[in-house]
């Protein structure tokens, strides 16, 4: 995914960080999750899809915060 985004190839690098959220998800890896979500806001903050982005990127940022307050 991380190549493909290199070489701004947007939808392939999408498609992957799906798949690897998709493989978090199956062994509830919430930092791998968590990564993928943010690589693929970041994508679409390169796209100016600034409303995908936004999404994305709290789903990741809610997912943090429900770590963060299992550890409290």
């Amino acid at each position: 995914a991380n190549t493909y985004q290199v070489q701004k190839l947007w939808d392939k690098a999408i498609e992957y960080h799906q798949k690897s959220k998709q493989t978090s998800q199956l062994i509830n890896y919430q930092y791998g999750i968590v990564m993928s979500l943010n690589n693929i806001g970041y994508i679409y903050v390169e796209q100016e899809k600034y409303k995908e982005a936004f999404e994305v990127l709290l789903e990741a940022k809610n997912i943090v915060d429900k770590i963060n307050s299992s550890i409290d």
